[in-house]
């Protein structure tokens, strides 16, 4: 048999047609059609083997010539198209998770035996109407990236990763609303929705971003679906051992920076995988160790530098059993024990007694099943659960002196003792979920409309938490007018100013236990792929989502439904798969948000009772006293009285769970309408180049509701409470998206891949919760304030206008023994959008009180447009380059890098603390409704005369602390092995 070579373009259209066919269970799909040039060829048998399948698996071409190989395992995969009298044609094409590829194969009558080979394209950008990029772990080890989950999806268009914290926002949507697998099981957190690193970086085979037109089977996000597959075994062993090297002192120094420890952190990673039958059991384990040290310091004047230490260990194992290749079982578990040292929330604070040690243990593990019952029909399910515990968090003092945090209201930093209780009563907090998932798949070919790729499922999530939020060891703060500093560094002492009438406390107990919350989500699904011909594909798919909810006192709370289509169209103008033009509309709702749900809950949940300090003045005149004898005095006072809850004169505010917010009777999930549209076009089997617009418009934002018609309550004390309903608007909240995105990767050779994006977007409205944690209080107290300058319209925080991605690989030097690979990306990102605003505005003097128990004293005012100043740009360059020298089936391999390589400091959180008569005397009150509040300079002292009202502090736009900046340059340095 001899071979030749002929274009994909005349022979094989490897093409992703029609919307992707999401899979949960981290798999793909191959499908297509087969003819001899000009009809279609039935009963051709398809061959597909990769070296993450186990065995070889078939289909054969129905009466319409058209095929389906799903449930397969993502890697590179060889498909054989074989039928007497035919040439045999042969191709690799990639198969990528949550992905469904089409290879359409053209077979010539075989005049002598022979057989067709063909280039086959493996570009990892979808051109379907679902927008997703995959990046595997080859790349993402070669470029100059820290290797982690945020940087496969910030490669990605339409992501923006939110300053240092690596939180994700994709597409406009709140960071907290994108759904994140790790194999199939849901690796969010429960409050904050940030991702959690359940992963070995090592381990990591692929990541799929998926930013628009997603799959009904994808539920509970607005933003992005994030898919992390990790690695199996397989038919050869293989392995890795790599040693991270990293130094405080290989990190530039900001101009904040004081003090830099000479300390080398080491992060260990060890894979192993293999088989113990060969195509039948195979297994996968994996380790990581890091001791990591992070030079920083308290808030000036003080400034006393200390390292931030972590030390944790990650552990994974899976395995892979498969009786025959049509039926796979996998089972994986994955382990993370987390120790730190010198903790401090919230950052930053004064002082080192603010800091303490905690450990955070967490586990996930997933079981599931994929079948093949025939030709057309297949099934999967999966079973997972997370469980994640905060251990010792918090003060270990309940003293007053010790247990007692201190807040100096002027620039808002706490220190003294550390914010929650490490000692009291159920203070480990959990959180996790388990997840039951299950989907059919149906392959239907008909002679005369096409072929549908029909999938339908259900799908069983329980959100889960249970918590004590004890806020201090005592249960109280002390909030100071101001905090008088003398010194620096470990030998400062603080004065905290207590003045009668002007100080207060808050008093924080939590009067009954938790019970533990129960947050269900209960879906089904259709998706039908309806391929009409190699024009046309039509995506036809409907989501429902049922909210079951019980929070942590046991009480059913939440119980509402809502259906999602999914549409779109794709039509490919030649029918060859270079082209592609696409059309999308969705609707997408967000999992209810364990903290809104659980807002009316007592258990677990404090109280918050403001009060007035009332007893002699503390540090005003004469001798001053430091901050334990001040709390000394202070707590004598309150002894005195009798303690708050018997002075309920004294209290300004006061929040008792149980008795002041309530939620509405058809509470329901935020959700999101998206309409898309795109094009894309191959360019030969090098590369792919597709550009996209996505308009999204949010509705059903959680906002706490207190008005004349809610009523009021009260609570066993006597203490009568506005009511406050939680429930969602779509009236008053506001937020759009459009983006456009480009992106693109193309092969110049076999040495040279090049790729990049670019991402111009708006993002506007007045909708400023960016996690979804807490309602908005647009609609409390609505005669309290305007929105004009309330909540305003503009250009949200998270309008990060151009995002540019640009990168290349290059194999310098490809010999057997020795190679050299030299990578480099630029990264630029315009800057975010900030503005001046403050929360202690008089309002009270300026409203008739139209009946309300407790209205409010102060409110939030905006005194800019919201969109008044930028951030500076992120810019950055980075460099990576690769040795590797090859030996016996053994690689070893050196591979420094650097990012920032030209140290730009761009500001990126910069201070936005601003003054009005609360907290600098010599500014006046304003009527908000009436009059326009005067500014007076920054950084100077004005006359009270002069009729000033507010004031930029003397930081606002600046940085204060080093993590302000952009991460400075910083070196890395990599050395291992691998077989």
């Amino acid at each position: 048999m001899r071979a030749r070579n002929v274009s994909a373009v005349l022979v094989c259209a490897l093409l992703l047609a029609g919307a992707a066919t999401g899979q949960r269970i981290p798999t793909g799909t191959l499908t297509g059609t087969v003819t001899d040039g000009k009809a279609p060829l039935p009963g051709v048998t398809i061959t597909a083997t990769s070296p993450n399948q186990q065995g070889a698996r078939t289909a054969y071409t129905t009466i319409n010539g058209d095929y389906i190989l799903d449930l397969l395992p993502p890697g590179l995969y060889t498909l054989r198209f074989e039928i007497e009298g035919f040439e045999t044609v042969d191709t690799v094409v990639r198969v990528s998770a949550a992905q469904a590829s089409t290879v359409n194969a053209v077979m010539p009558l075989a005049k002598v035996a022979e057989e067709v080979t063909v280039t086959g394209n493996l570009e990892t950008i979808s051109t379907t109407a679902t927008d997703a990029a995959t990046y595997g772990s080859h790349l993402i080890q070669t470029l100059p990236v820290n290797r982690d989950v945020s940087s496969y999806v910030n490669l990605t268009a339409g992501t923006v990763q939110f300053g240092n914290a690596g939180q994700q926002q994709i597409t406009g949507a709140v960071p907290s609303e994108n759904l994140y697998l790790i194999n199939g099981a849901a690796a969010a957190d429960n409050l904050f929705g940030n991702f959690l690193p359940l992963y070995i970086e090592d381990a990591i085979q692929e990541v799929t971003t998926t930013v628009s037109s997603v799959s009904a089977e994808y539920g509970r996000f607005t933003g992005g679906v994030v898919n992390v597959l990790t690695k199996s075994g397989g038919n050869e062993f293989h392995g890795s051992l790599r040693l991270a090297l990293s130094n405080p002192k290989w990190t530039a120094a900001t101009p904040l920076t004081i003090e830099r420890s000479d300390a080398l952190d080491k992060l260990w990673e060890g894979t192993l995988g293999g088989y113990i039958l060969k195509d039948t059991l195979w297994f996968f384990l994996g380790g990581r160790h890091t001791s990591q040290t992070t030079s920083t310091q308290t808030y000036p004047p003080v400034s006393i530098p200390y390292d931030f230490t972590q030390v944790q260990d990650r552990y994974e194992g899976k395995l892979t059993f498969s009786l025959t290749p049509n039926h796979r079982v996998i089972g994986s578990y994955l382990h993370v024990d987390t120790d730190q040292t010198n903790y401090v929330f919230p950052i930053p604070a004064y002082d080192m007694d603010s800091a303490y040690p905690r450990q955070i243990p967490q586990d996930i593990v997933a079981l599931n099943y994929s079948g093949v019952l025939s030709n057309a029909f297949f099934v999967e399910g999966q079973y997972s659960s997370r469980d994640m515990t905060w251990l010792n968090s918090g003060s270990r003092y309940t003293d007053p002196e010790r247990g007692t945090p201190v807040w100096d209201s002027l620039n808002w930093v706490v220190y003294n003792s550390p914010i929650f209780c490490a000692v009291c009563p159920g203070s480990h907090e959990t959180r996790g979920n388990t997840d039951v998932f299950a989907k059919g798949s149906l392959f239907l070919s008909t002679e005369k409309v096409g072929s549908h790729d029909l999938r339908f499922g259900a799908d069983l999530f329980d959100d889960l938490r249970k918590s004590n939020n004890w806020q201090s060891g005592t249960g109280y703060f002390l909030w100071a007018d101001e905090v008088i500093i003398a010194g620096t560094g470990t030998s400062a002492k603080y004065y905290p100013v207590v003045v009668p009438d002007s100080s207060f406390m808050i008093y924080l107990p939590v009067f009954q236990l938790s019970r533990g919350t129960h947050f269900k989500t209960e879906s089904g699904f259709v998706n039908d792929v309806w391929r009409l011909n190699t024009n046309f594909t039509f995506n036809i798919g409907l989501r429902y989502d049922k909210n079951d909810g019980t929070d942590a006192s046991g009480t059913k709370v939440v119980k509402d439904s809502k259906w999602s289509p999914r549409l779109s169209a794709s039509w490919d103008p030649n029918g060859d798969g270079d082209t592609q033009v696409v059309l999308g509309y969705a609707e997408y709702v967000a999992a209810i948000q364990n903290g809104i749900a659980d807002s009316q809950s007592v258990g677990g949940q404090p109280a918050s009772i403001y009060f007035l300090y009332e007893g002699p003045p503390i540090n005003v005149d004469g001798p001053q006293v430091e901050t334990h004898e001040a709390l000394r005095q202070v707590f004598a006072w309150l002894d005195s009285i009798g303690g708050p809850m018997a002075n309920p004169q004294l209290w300004f505010w006061a929040h008792v769970p149980g008795y002041q917010v309530f939620i509405g009777d058809d509470l329901k999930s935020p959700s999101t309408t998206e309409w898309t549209a795109g094009v894309s076009h191959r360019l030969g089997s090098r590369g792919m180049v597709r550009l996209d617009y996505i308009n999204r418009k949010w509705k059903d934002f959680y906002v706490a509701r207190v008005d004349r018609t809610t009523g009021t309550s009260e609570d066993p004390y006597g203490n009568v409470y506005d009511r406050t309903v939680i429930e969602n608007d779509s009236s008053l909240l506001h937020r759009k998206y459009w983006g456009l995105l480009l992106q693109g990767d193309y092969r110049a050779s076999e040495r040279l891949q090049i790729g990049g994006n670019y991402t111009y977007s708006k993002l506007y409205g007045n909708d400023f919760n960016y996690t979804n944690s807490y309602a908005d209080t647009v609609a409390s107290y609505p005669e309290y304030h305007e929105p004009r300058w309330y909540n305003p319209m503009g250009y949200l925080a998270g309008d990060y206008r151009h995002k540019v991605n640009l990168y290349a690989s290059w194999d310098a030097v490809s010999a057997k023994v020795v190679s050299v690979n030299v990578s480099l990306l630029q990264r630029y990102l315009s800057g975010r959008p900030y503005f001046a605003q403050s929360q202690w505005v008089s309002v009270s003097p300026y409203v008739t009180n139209p009946g309300y128990a407790m209205p409010p004293d102060f409110t939030w005012y905006v005194f800019t447009p919201i969109d008044a100043y930028r951030t500076g740009a992120l810019r950055s360059t980075d460099l990576a380059m690769t040795f590797s020298f090859k030996l016996a089936g053994l690689e070893l391999y050196l591979n420094p890098r650097v990012t920032n390589l030209f140290n730009n400091q761009a500001v990126i959180n910069p201070n936005v603390t601003v003054y009005t008569r609360y907290n600098k005397k010599y500014l006046n009150w304003f009527d908000p409704f009436t009059q326009t509040p005067k500014e007076c300079p920054q950084g100077t002292t004005c006359s009270q005369a002069d009729g000033y009202n507010w004031q930029k502090g003397p930081d606002f736009g600046k940085a204060v602390q080093p993590t302000d900046y952009q991460t400075p340059r910083t070196f890395v340095v990599n050395v291992g092995l691998r077989f």
